[in-house]
C-alpha cells in the first residue's frame, strides 16, 4: 500500500510538471506574448501552487473568481475597442482574444485547479499513511519483544498518568517493582536461549496470576514493574507471596532439571505526600535494592 501511494504521488507529479511546462512552452511559442498573457500564465502558476498547497476546492474557488475577472476584462475590451478610437500600437498592445483563446486559457485555469488539488490530495494521503506507520512504530517500540510486556519508556508514561489521575480522582494504586536475583549468573551458566526461555515462561505465569486491570512491564533485562489500581498493602503482600510460591521452581527447557528463582520486591502506595511520579518510583526503587527475604 505505501509503494502504491508513493507511485501515485510520483506519477501525479510528472503529470502536473508535464502539464505546466507543455502549457508554458504552447502560450511563449505560439502566441503573442503582451502583459495580459503573462499575467494569465503566472495567475495559472499561482493557482498551481495554491491547489499544491490548499487543495482542489480552494484552487477551484480562486480559479472561478479569475475565469470571471478574465471574462469580465474580455469584455470591457470589446467594449473599449468598439467604442473608442484606438490607435495601431494599442492594438498591438492589448490585441483581441478569440474565442478558442478565452476557451483554453478557461480550461487551461480548471485543469490547473484539478491537477494540482489530486496532487496535493495524493500528498495528504502519504503523510496520514506516514503518521499511521510512525505510530504503529512507536507503539511497537513500547512492546518488549521477549516478554511482549510494556516496556521503560511506556512504564514512565503510564506512571505519570496514573499518578495524574490518582491526583485528580483520588483513585489510589500501588507501584510494585520485582527483580530476578543474579540474572547476570544465570546467563553465564545456562545461556542466552535459557534466559529467554525463563522471561517467556515467567511473563506467561505473570499474566495468569495478575488482574486484567493491572499493569504489566519490563523496564530492565532483569527488573519488571507492575501499577496495580486500588490495591491496599494486605493485597501486596499477597501478591509477593503468591509470585515467590507459584515461579521459585524453574524446569530448564535444554536440560531435565529445576533449578530455584529468587526474586526481590519493592513497593509503594500511592500518598498525596509524594511529590511527583518519579519520587515514587525512587522510593519503590530504594525499597527494591534494600529487600531482604
Amino acid at each position: 500500500m505505501k509503494w502504491i501511494d508513493s507511485h501515485r504521488l510520483l506519477i501525479s507529479t510528472c503529470l502536473l510538471l508535464f502539464y505546466t511546462f507543455s502549457i508554458s512552452f504552447y502560450f511563449f511559442m505560439y502566441t503573442n506574448q503582451t502583459h495580459l498573457d503573462k499575467t494569465l500564465y503566472v495567475s495559472i502558476m499561482i493557482l498551481t501552487l495554491i491547489g499544491i498547497s490548499k487543495g482542489t476546492l480552494i484552487s477551484l474557488g480562486i480559479s472561478l473568481l479569475v475565469i470571471f475577472i478574465f471574462g469580465s476584462y474580455m469584455i470591457w475590451l470589446q467594449f473599449h475597442f468598439a467604442n473608442s478610437i484606438v490607435t495601431e500600437s494599442e492594438m498591438a498592445m492589448e490585441p483581441f482574444f478569440t474565442i478558442k483563446d478565452m476557451f483554453v486559457w478557461q480550461i487551461a485555469f480548471l485543469i490547473s485547479s484539478f491537477v494540482s488539488g489530486h496532487f496535493h490530495h495524493q500528498k495528504e494521503l502519504l503523510i496520514k499513511k506516514y503518521r499511521y506507520w510512525e505510530k504503529q512504530f512507536n507503539q511497537l517500540v513500547t512492546i518488549d519483544s521477549v516478554t511482549a510486556f510494556d516496556n521503560k519508556r511506556r512504564f514512565f508514561l503510564q506512571l505519570k498518568t496514573e499518578f495524574k489521575r490518582a491526583e485528580s480522582y483520588q483513585q489510589h494504586f500501588t507501584l510494585l517493582l520485582m527483580k530476578i536475583k543474579n540474572w547476570e549468573a544465570f546467563k553465564r551458566l545456562y545461556g542466552n536461549e535459557e534466559a529467554t526461555h525463563l522471561l517467556q515462561y515467567f511473563s506467561g505465569e505473570l499474566r495468569k496470576m495478575l488482574r486484567e486491570s493491572d499493569s504489566r512491564f519490563r523496564i530492565t533485562e532483569d527488573t519488571f514493574a507492575f501499577i496495580l489500581p486500588e490495591t491496599p498493602k494486605s493485597d501486596v503482600e499477597k501478591i509477593i507471596k503468591n509470585l515467590v510460591e507459584n515461579n521459585s521452581d524453574f524446569s530448564l527447557k535444554s536440560k531435565d532439571r529445576l533449578i530455584t528463582l529468587h526474586f526481590e520486591f519493592g513497593y509503594i502506595l500511592y500518598d498525596e505526600q509524594l511529590e511527583d511520579d518519579m519520587r515514587m518510583y525512587n522510593d519503590a526503587l530504594d525499597e527494591l535494592n534494600s529487600y531482604v527475604d
